[in-house]
This record gives structure tokens, C-alpha cells and sequence, in this order.
């Protein structure tokens, strides 16, 4: 039988004229989700327990605050309803 694979392609935020420092990518676990220390580098994009020892925090005001919240939630329960459950904030 054939099986439907449906899959999205984004844009590269990371194609930019600015230096990028550190780069996140944020799953909400923290299970399995640290980078070795060996493997640091500023093309690695680091996991959540990474962001924690960092000491990292996201700062945007109330207002888009809530916008992205409400945003995350929205997108939770969209692929919660396909079945899909890999998501990752990249920062």
C-alpha cells in the first residue's frame, strides 16, 4: 500500500548579515537534551538543558510575550490534531 508522507520546508532564519553567537533549539524535555561539550561550537545549535545552564532567558515584553504563547499554543494543539509531535522553538 502507498502511504502519504506530508512534510514542511521553512525558510533559513539563520541566513542573516548578523553574527550568531549561540543558537538554541528548545523541544520543552529535558531529556537527552544537552549538547556535549565537545561538540560546542557556534554552528552547533544547542538543546534546552543547555539553555538552562546558560542561564538564558528570553526577553521580548508583555505583549509579544503573550502573542508568542498564544502562538506556541496554537501550534501545539495544530500538530497535536495531525499527530505529529516533533516541535522545536529555535532561538
Amino acid at each position: 500500500s502507498i502511504k502519504k508522507l506530508y512534510f514542511v520546508v521553512m525558510a533559513n532564519m539563520f541566513n542573516t548579515p548578523f553574527e550568531i553567537n549561540r543558537r538554541y533549539d528548545l523541544k520543552g524535555s529535558w531529556v537527552g537534551r544537552q549538547t556535549p561539550p565537545d561538540k560546542y561550537d557556534s554552528s552547533v545549535a544547542l538543546k534546552d538543558v543547555d539553555f538552562q545552564h546558560a542561564n538564558e532567558c528570553i526577553r521580548v515584553g508583555e505583549e509579544r510575550r503573550a502573542h508568542l504563547l498564544k502562538q506556541l499554543e496554537l501550534d501545539a494543539h495544530f500538530l497535536a490534531s495531525q499527530n505529529i509531535i516533533d516541535y522545536s522553538l529555535l532561538l
